[in-house]
């Protein structure tokens, strides 16, 4: 038993030096502690910034996906607007519905330019620009069938119309054929006149004596003498000869430009310069006209054209130069 009054005994060197280890164990599993510590919190900052990089990465994918398609709808926008507007009809319903699809393009564009950076509204745009051109496709065939039935219908209307025309050629060609014989007729009895000239008269001692002139001063009137040939064939009676004079000046010589002094031959009207009534009885009959200018006109010099004509026809001409 020991005393307390003893001094105090110094643990042996070996246990000091055991606690020693202890410690300095101690100690280096506290340094690799937080050396761990400092590593996991790398690794953490390390995997976090590895997932915002690769949420900025898919970000930005997702943002070229968005612009790409919305480039795409645009360009197709613009193909399916030039497309409708090559679709060409004549059926007004049809053309109504086409340009209802041409108006629903142009809002679609609009849409584009104001939502181009939203994916979900591009889709559905998408979406529609398909449907438009589906519709579009229909009207293609659609036409196509139209106008396949116009050619068949134009195609119907030209044989009707050849047809037709085949049967006006036929009924036209017998109505020349009766014309013709009938003009044989009309020409067979038509009169005819030989021996045909004009000159030009001065006349004498008040007009009791009569001689031939060429110079237009001296002219009073102009004579026109002719034979009425024999024709058997000829209607027999009386006939109104007409004279139609064109002066040098192109223009009708006639008494009085009013509706008695106009006469027909042929197609057309104009005036006679002097007429008169023959009694035609199928022989050779002569016949002499005078032709008087208008009160208060003379004769000028230059070619007169010189017309016979009698029931609607030109039974000869000829010309008188005066100097």
């Amino acid at each position: 038993m020991s005393n307390p009054t003893d001094p105090p005994v110094s643990p042996p060197q070996s246990a000091m030096a055991e606690q020693g280890k202890k410690e300095k164990k101690k100690g280096e599993g506290l340094y690799l502690l937080l050396i761990f510590l400092m590593l996991c919190s790398n690794g953490a900052m390390g995997w976090l910034w590895w997932k915002d990089k690769g949420s900025l990465q898919v970000i930005t994918v997702e943002k070229e996906t968005i612009a790409k398609d919305a480039e795409i709808v645009k360009q197709e926008l613009i193909a399916l607007g030039a497309q409708y507007e090559n679709l060409k009809v004549t059926n007004k319903e049809m053309q109504a519905e086409i340009d209802t699809r041409k108006e629903d393009i142009v809002r679609l564009q609009r849409e584009l330019e104001k939502h181009k950076d939203n994916a979900w509204i591009i889709a559905k745009l998408k979406k529609e620009t398909e449907t438009l051109r589906r519709i579009m496709q229909h009207f293609v065939v659609e036409i196509d069938s139209l106008n396949t039935l116009n050619k068949n219908i134009i195609a119907d209307r030209e044989k009707v119309r050849v047809d037709l025309n085949s049967e006006k050629e036929k009924n036209t060609l017998l109505i020349k054929e009766k014309e013709s014989l009938q003009e044989t007729v009309n020409m067979a009895s038509m009169l005819k006149i030989v021996g045909l000239y004009a000159s030009g008269i001065a006349e004498k001692k008040g007009g009791k004596k009569e001689s031939d002139t060429k110079k237009a001063k001296r002219t009073d009137k102009i004579k026109i003498a002719f034979t009425l040939a024999e024709n058997l064939v000829a209607k027999k009676g009386d006939r109104v000869i007409y004279a139609r004079i064109i002066s040098p000046d192109g223009k009708e010589m006639t008494q009085a430009d009013d509706s008695l002094h106009v006469f027909k031959f042929g197609k057309s009207k104009g005036f006679w310069a002097t007429k008169k009534n023959v009694n035609y009885a199928n022989e050779n009959t002569e016949v002499i006209m005078y032709a008087h200018a208008k009160k208060g006109d003379l004769f000028s010099h230059g070619k007169y054209i010189i017309e016979v004509n009698t029931d609607g026809a030109t039974l000869g001409n000829t010309t008188l130069e005066l100097e």
